[in-house]
């Protein structure tokens, strides 16, 4: 029986083991490297979404901004149109020259015309 085991121990050479560990050892290198790679390209990932979510977050705001300017801008044009009519209906009860007052008051209609279609155009945006 001693003989069997000898043989049963000698199936393999032991520069084949050796072998065999070398290639396990470059497998699990290589492994070992694309992990590395891996997390560094999820890493440079996450700094790119994150610089993208600011500049996003930057342009978010400017648009804010725009649009504050802009709400502000129509209002005070509202503003204007309103008290621009008052003046009319006061020109029209003081029989002011009729001429200037129809050419006045279709200018203050266009505007008006022009200010209700751009508040449409800001609600439906």
């Amino acid at each position: 029986m001693a003989k069997d085991n000898k043989k049963s121990e000698s199936v393999f050479q032991g520069n084949e083991v050796m072998m065999m560990l070398e290639g396990m050892q470059n497998g699990i290198s290589i492994i070992a490297e694309e992990q590395k790679n891996m997390r560094e390209e999820q890493k440079s990932m996450r700094e790119e979404q994150k610089s993208m979510r600011e500049d996003m977050n930057k342009g978010f705001r400017k648009v804010d901004e725009k649009f504050d300017s802009v709400f502000e801008f129509l209002s005070r044009i509202e503003d204007e149109l309103v008290d621009l009519r008052k003046e009319i209906n006061i020109l029209k009860k003081t029989k002011a020259d009729k001429d200037y007052v129809i050419n006045f008051d279709n200018r203050i209609g266009t505007l008006e015309k022009k200010f209700k279609t751009m508040q449409a155009e800001q609600a439906n945006a």
